[in-house]
């Protein structure tokens, strides 16, 4: 058996303005999230981490720079008692997101 990892694309990337936030499910078996965020200048993100009665368990804070269209891509752990991960565009311009969920079977 392939001992490498299985990445899951949750959907297609998507933009989001400044102070919204979008809400996935994570997939059962998932260890990590890849974020993948455009970006033409410094642009900030939050991932929260919720539970099943929505407190959050867990906060990642990223910045990305880059002087022209650059996806950049970042894990996050995912703690065993997430439920929804939340991203948050804390930035002053729209983002590009993509997200990924790494899925461990062994």
């Amino acid at each position: 058996m392939d001992p490498a990892p299985l990445w899951f694309t949750y959907e297609t990337p998507q933009t989001l303005t400044t102070g919204t936030s979008r809400d996935y499910a994570i997939p059962p078996f998932a260890r990590a999230a890849r974020v993948g965020d455009s970006a033409s200048s410094l642009q900030t993100w939050r991932a929260d981490q919720l539970n099943s009665v929505g407190t959050i368990v867990q906060m990642d804070f990223r910045s990305v720079t880059a002087a022209s269209q650059t996806l950049s891509a970042f894990d996050v752990p995912l703690v065993a008692a997430a439920r929804t991960l939340r991203i948050n565009n804390v930035s002053a311009v729209s983002e590009v997101i993509a997200v990924q969920f790494r899925i461990g079977l062994g």
